[in-house]
């Protein structure tokens, strides 16, 4: 998979975690970056999704919820 194609995956996710800060579970942040990236297969976002998890700051997903976490003080 090209490095653009990842990185537009994980900024369009990390948008929606940022704009949800109650957390959103895997499977609707799965349907929302499939809903706004229709030119990639779901199963290549589900991949790149369970990649971004490993990438995220502790704590940042939970029993799949992913919440943002700031970082700032």
């Amino acid at each position: 998979m090209p490095s653009a194609m990842k990185a537009k995956i994980r900024e369009t996710a990390l948008a929606l975690i940022k704009a949800t800060p109650e957390g959103i579970r895997y499977k609707d942040l799965h349907q929302a970056v499939c809903g706004r990236l229709l030119d990639v297969a779901p199963n290549t976002i589900a991949s790149e999704l369970h990649s971004l998890r490993h990438m995220l700051p502790p704590g940042s997903v939970v029993k799949g919820l992913y919440r943002h976490i700031n970082s700032e003080p």
